[in-house]
């Protein structure tokens, strides 16, 4: 089975909806608007303090992502890290049955943008144990995100009916046997779109909290849990529409084995929808001390992406230990998009 049929399919299920034709005049359901732009942190990675970036992103989530994380430079073995982000309004169904109907209520829109996260991070120097991270992320805005574009909604929306209405009114091609609508040049539609909104102006905002366990030994109870952690952070981005964007980002961390401290962090970051790079400076107040770090993205497939970063972090745990360089790598899958 094909990747993009196969991811069309897990989402398909997820929401309780397969795709159909749509006819000339019928409003698109408001899932048809989910792109595949960019992919924020995964809030359970925040909490657990394990972001290849230092500085966390401003943009819309995403109904659900899978990210997988590696520092084995740092670590000198192979350890992944594993987090599942969700946004429970929308796999549950959601209730959108139109544009308008997203569009037309904040707090349908604010629900669809409430990202949940689980994650799981190893133990430097204890195999027997885990961190377990949890988070959530509100999207309270996103210029970039077209469900909430009084502009680029109604324009994608218009592209995307002129495509799915057939020729002559005669049939829209369908998979056989599988029941899912293949209509050859939607995907073309929605990089023009995303294309499109890059070269405007305009800002993100998001907010977030999440928290840190330690569980020793194999087996989860109340008695091996510990808590590490908590992290509330708010984190915005200006999109200058000129092929680079600003980031900035203040956190707050606390937790019993290390002093309160506040982080902030700025960012810039440039290129294209598939390929970003990014530099950024974070000043941790506990250990009055700057760090630094560079990332970049790289779009393997169209839904999987490569995050590489190096740069100086305070240890998670450590507020006034010594800055140590790591290197890691994460593959996010993002299954967000028909």
């Amino acid at each position: 089975m094909p990747l993009r049929l196969l991811r069309r399919l897990l989402l398909a299920l997820s929401l309780g909806l397969l795709p159909v034709a749509h006819a000339q005049d019928e409003p698109l359901n408001a899932y048809d608007f989910i792109l595949d732009y960019a992919v924020p942190e995964s809030p359970a990675f925040a909490a657990l303090g394990v972001t290849p970036s230092g500085v966390l992103s401003g943009s819309a989530a995403k109904p659900l992502a899978v990210h997988f994380l590696d520092q084995f430079l740092t670590r000198g073995a192979l350890r992944p890290d594993l987090a599942l982000d969700v946004v429970p309004y929308v796999l549950a169904g959601g209730g959108f049955q139109s544009l308008d109907a997203y569009t037309g209520n904040r707090f349908r829109q604010l629900a669809a943008n409430t990202q949940f996260s689980l994650g799981t991070a190893s133990v430097e120097g204890d195999t027997a144990s885990v961190r377990l991270g949890w988070g959530i992320r509100v999207s309270l805005l996103d210029a970039r995100d077209p469900l909430r574009s009084r502009r680029w909604g109604p324009e994608l929306q218009r592209r995307l009916i002129a495509a799915l209405t057939p020729p002559d009114d005669g049939p829209i091609g369908e998979d056989e046997g599988e029941g899912v609508v293949e209509v050859p040049g939607l995907s073309a539609i929605y990089d023009e779109v995303i294309e499109e909104m890059r070269q405007e102006a305009g800002a993100a905002l998001a907010a977030g909290f999440g928290q840190a366990v330690l569980v020793r030994g194999s087996v989860a109870s109340l008695d091996s849990m510990e808590v590490l952690s908590n992290t509330a952070w708010v984190a915005g981005q200006w999109y200058t529409g000129l092929g680079f964007d600003f980031l900035g980002m203040l956190q707050g961390r606390t937790g019993p084995a290390f002093d309160d401290e506040i982080r902030i962090g700025v960012g810039v970051e440039g290129g294209t929808a598939t390929t970003e790079v990014a530099g950024e400076v974070v000043y941790t107040t506990a250990a009055a001390r700057f760090d630094y770090g560079l990332h970049a993205t790289l779009g393997l497939l169209r839904n999987v992406k490569l995050v590489t970063a190096i740069g100086t972090m305070s240890e998670h745990l450590v507020s006034d230990g010594p800055p140590r360089l790591h290197v890691s790598a994460k593959v996010l899958y993002n299954l967000s998009e028909y």
